[in-house]
């Protein structure tokens, strides 16, 4: 979950909506306690085509202004889009990268920004495919910052699609630590390049405890309030994405009904 602040409202969205059956179930059911009003779709996800057409389930049954939106992945257990997507992920053929495959792509000037283009491009089209009209706001995941190369392929796609003013959900960027990683990013990867961008960007921050959620009151009526925090159902699937499936069950209890 994702708190954010969307024109005069502050909204608490759900996301990665298509990445299990479990989380599925678990947006829908905040969706139509009127928990959330946003929620975010996971397109890169094997399951999306059967998960899209929940959307307008939701629509019905949620918030009548719920907003849709989408989440660009360029790491993670998911298989890419595009054919040719570089860099590949050295210890597991046919997944995105992780960061250490980003890195070492980087570190040899070898990160091409037209690949990472096609497979935001891909990312964004499976959305529209599928739900038949474009995201309202953009969930960016920590690689898009953090390497020039993904920027300058996202600042492309949403000028491609006409997407300049899209607001984009922006995780903090951890700080180097030393001198060393400050000049490996800087020169290296390149991760100020988007704060060269006019993106409309909104900061994520993950909390690390139930006593740091602000009041939900302030999710509509404090615009400055910020929250992320993952609830999730028991899902085999889900194993591979979280480490702790303890205190994903015990963040269950945050989103009870007022």
């Amino acid at each position: 979950m994702v708190g954010f602040s969307f024109k005069d409202d502050t909204l608490l969205c759900a996301l990665d909506l298509g990445l299990t059956d479990g989380v599925n179930r678990a947006t829908a059911e905040l969706v139509q306690r009127g928990v959330v009003g946003a929620v975010s779709c996971l397109t890169i996800s094997d399951i999306w085509p059967q998960t899209a057409p929940m959307l307008s389930q939701l629509r019905s049954s949620g918030p009548p202004d719920l907003k849709i939106g989408l989440s660009i992945r360029l790491t993670g257990a998911f298989s890419p889009l595009t054919a040719g997507f570089a860099p590949e992920n050295a210890l597991r053929t046919g997944s995105l990268p992780d960061l250490d495959d980003f890195a070492r792509a980087a570190r040899g000037f070898a990160l091409n920004d037209k690949l990472i283009e096609a497979e935001c491009r891909a990312q964004l089209r499976r959305f529209t495919a599928h739900a038949g009209y474009g995201p309202q706001f953009i969930v960016l995941d920590e690689t898009m910052l953090l390497f020039g190369a993904a920027a300058k392929a996202l600042s492309a796609t949403l000028a491609k699609f006409g997407f300049q003013d899209m607001i984009l959900l922006c995780p903090v960027v951890p700080k180097p630590r030393g001198w060393i990683e400050r000049v490996k990013q800087k020169w290296l990867w390149g991760s100020q390049c988007h704060l060269s961008k006019p993106w409309q960007r909104r900061q994520l921050v993950e909390p690390q405890s139930v006593k740091q959620l602000p009041p939900q009151a302030s999710w509509r009526l404090d615009g400055q309030s910020w929250s992320a925090v993952r609830p999730a159902y028991d899902d085999e699937r889900l194993a591979r994405f979280d480490q702790d499936p303890e205190r994903r069950t015990e963040q269950l209890g945050w989103f009870a009904a007022p």
